[in-house]
């Protein structure tokens, strides 16, 4: 029997796991227990459990570590390579998820400041999958987009960097990049206040890291220049600046990977990785294919209303701005519960709504979703 100790909100994991191992559940709010974590073979968490020498001083036993998540700046790879501890994660596994949470607040601010959203070019800050999922639906939505990743021009010959000035006058930059402190191509602190001062950009995202953007100079620039900032991550998350999240345009709890669809791709890549390490069977479930039929729209709805509908987002941000002006403590513990218990939506390729909302928003159809009579 292997022990698994595994974070309790990783989605419908015991699904997914061979009968042979044990799991047992940890609250994130409290992290692993020490005593379970001396008895643990393997540790399966999220991004709000840091793994670093603290947390593996207490597991002599630990062989594997595992990421229900894209990013992994949460873990201490160092460290876990020196100690010859097995790390795995789930790249990819929310990047359509990501673009389609961009695209719907672009469209969305888009209305609102009453710009053409096809007249728009986009600026994304980072290729890899999350970056190049945004692309091509963007593309495919008839936006006019660049990407900007000089790190991946190097190491892939059919990749082509845009230039950086080519990105800063794209009236949208969004940013997709890792979280890195070290190095020639280190991101943290990447958007700055001399490339935010210079770009001709009327909205910024960030759907990466917080401490990638400097948000002091989106608001400074925000109140000099007009120009608008959603984000989805935070400077010192889950502690969030009050100031920048009432400013925002869109604010969000670090949701916009979240979809039904991409945690359970999360779940099945981290299991299948503690399967193969352990050299057992991948039980390899087989979800049915998931449809929701978009009901209580009318013919008359406009995008706003129908983009509303089907991704919340600034539903969500109506949830988040209830946490401004608490203390540090309580806003933490909130921020992470309202993280925990959001609802997940549908990926749009998975909704169904009527024909003729289709055909009065074409973009509806090219951004993935299909009519009720398919």
């Amino acid at each position: 029997m292997i022990n698994v100790l595994a974070d309790r909100y990783i989605d419908q994991l015991s699904d997914y796991l061979h009968p042979e191992v044990n799991c047992i559940p940890f609250h994130p709010e409290t992290g692993p227990d020490k005593k379970n974590l001396s008895q643990a073979d393997a540790l399966l968490v999220r991004t709000v459990t840091r793994v670093d020498e603290s947390l593996t001083a207490h597991a002599p036993r630990l062989a594997f570590v595992g990421t229900a998540s894209a990013g992994s700046d949460h873990v201490d790879e160092d460290l876990l390579q020196k100690l010859g501890i097995r790390f795995e994660s789930a790249p990819g596994c929310n990047a359509r998820a990501v673009a389609e949470y961009v695209a719907t607040a672009i469209v969305l601010w888009s209305e609102h400041r009453q710009k053409p959203f096809r007249s728009l070019s986009v600026g994304i800050v980072g290729a890899g999958k999350a970056g190049s999922e945004v692309g091509a639906l963007l593309d495919h939505a008839g936006f006019k987009t660049l990407a900007y990743d000089p790190p991946r021009q190097q190491r892939d010959s059919g990749f082509h960097s845009a230039s950086l000035p080519d990105i800063l006058s794209c009236d949208v930059i969004t940013l997709h990049l890792p979280l890195t402190r070290t190095g020639r191509n280190a991101t943290a602190g990447w958007l700055d206040e001399n490339k935010i001062r210079t770009s001709q950009a009327r909205l910024f995202i960030n759907c990466a890291r917080g401490s990638i953007a400097n948000e002091q100079a989106l608001l400074e620039n925000k109140s000099v220049r007009g120009s608008d900032f959603i984000l989805d991550v935070w400077n010192n998350e889950p502690v969030f600046d009050d100031e920048v999240a009432h400013s925002a345009f869109i604010g969000t709890p670090h949701i916009a990977g979240y979809s039904l669809q991409g945690k359970l791709k999360a779940t099945h890549m981290v299991t299948r990785a503690l399967h193969h390490h352990f050299n057992l069977p991948d039980p390899g479930i087989d979800q049915a294919p998931v449809v929701e039929a978009v009901t209580g729209l009318r013919n008359s709805s406009s995008l706003t209303e129908i983009l509303n509908r089907i991704h919340p987002v600034q539903q969500y941000y109506g949830q988040f701005k209830l946490l401004l002006g608490l203390p540090g403590d309580e806003k933490m513990i909130r921020f992470r519960r309202l993280r925990n218990d959001i609802s997940l939506r549908n990926e749009f390729k998975h909704m169904r709504i009527q024909e003729s909302l289709l055909r009065s928003n074409p973009l509806l159809r090219t951004l993935g979703l299909k009519s009720l009579s398919d």
